[in-house]
């Protein structure tokens, strides 16, 4: 799952219960010029070639999965 604060958080594919297995924030939540804070990401992540890219704020990241 890639969280709205920026967060990518590995779960259990458990239909029963809800399990976090490891949560890394890969993205800080900045502050605008104005002072407010920043939008939360509504992107989705894509996977290919062993990697899962990530979106955020005009940012862009590619981590392996291997």
């Amino acid at each position: 799952m890639f969280y709205y604060n920026g967060a990518l958080i590995l779960v259990s594919a458990n239909p029963d219960k809800f399990e976090k297995l490891s949560e890394t924030h890969i993205f800080e939540r900045t502050k605008l010029p104005d002072g407010k804070k920043s939008a939360p990401s509504y992107s989705y992540p894509a996977i290919a070639n062993g990697k899962i890219y990530l979106r955020y704020l005009g940012k862009i990241v590619a981590l392996s999965l291997k």
